[in-house]
């Protein structure tokens, strides 16, 4: 039967999408102006001219709504088969992307537990060296006397303030040292 349509002004009828429809209808609250939300029911078919299912609007539930549609699945042995290739192909798509999202974010997950594992490394007295971060503190080697929230203080040499705290102090994030041996 495919999608019958009647015009709501003059009542002349016509058929569309014959052996196409591919699925039942569906209703949802769509926005169809800039401020007007309508329910609006649509249906699946196939699109022989893209090789790939589209949704055809039968009918929007607001005044601006000018030709109805009734739509019944009817699609040929042909279309359904190549609907459920589309459809298996579709799902294999989405298992390599869900493999590859797995497998990214496991990747991520050892790099937090090595920096993790690194941080915990670093302890108060451990010798280090900035790898990175700003260029004036790159190469910086020196003693840790203060670590709290992933931050360190990193005292460079031996001399000491009158009050007793280091004089050359180079403050930098724990991802930005390595140990030295």
């Amino acid at each position: 039967m495919a999608i019958s349509w009647t015009d709501d002004r003059s009542g002349a009828k016509r058929t569309s999408h014959e052996g196409l429809v591919v699925g039942p209808t569906f209703r949802a609250v769509e926005r169809v102006m800039s401020d007007v939300y309508s329910d609006v029911t649509r249906v699946w078919v196939w699109d022989p001219a893209e090789c790939k299912p589209a949704t055809v609007v039968l009918t929007y539930g607001f005044e601006l709504n000018s030709e109805t549609g009734f739509a019944v699945p009817d699609a040929t042995p042909e279309v359904a088969a190549a609907y459920a290739e589309y459809n298996r192909v579709q799902e294999e798509q989405i298992a390599e992307a869900r493999r590859v999202y797995e497998a990214a974010q496991a990747v991520v997950r050892a790099k937090e537990l090595l920096a993790v594992a690194h941080a915990n490394s670093i302890v108060n007295g451990s010798m280090v060296r900035v790898i990175s971060g700003p260029k004036a503190d790159r190469g910086t080697v020196g003693k840790v006397f203060w670590k709290r929230d992933g931050r360190l203080g990193v005292q460079v040499g031996d001399e000491k303030l009158p009050n007793g705290y280091a004089k050359n102090v180079c403050w930098t994030n724990v991802k930005n040292v390595e140990l030295c041996e």
